[in-house]
């Protein structure tokens, strides 16, 4: 899953879903601000999700659609990057 746009006023922000490196859906549309203590702040995903994760990896801006593909084709996963 990509993010763009959050934490900026207005309905700009812009989540993308991606399963085993091909897009399956967008949301767009609608205004994300996060106020949190960072000291505090956890990542939490699946919010009623129901299935497996292999692999979860975090960066610091929105990947492509071309990046997740390639990311997804890596023999070894992410890891392999390291």
């Amino acid at each position: 899953m990509t993010f763009r746009g959050f934490n900026n006023p207005g309905k700009g922000s812009v989540a993308t879903l991606y399963i085993d490196g091909n897009l399956h859906d967008t949301l767009t549309g609608w205004e994300q601000i996060y106020t949190w203590d960072l000291e505090k702040a956890q990542i939490r995903l699946g919010v009623n999700f129901v299935g497996a994760l292999d692999e979860l990896s975090c960066f610091n801006r929105e990947l492509t659609p071309e990046e997740v593909a390639e990311l997804h084709q890596l023999q070894g996963g992410v890891t392999g990057l390291i």
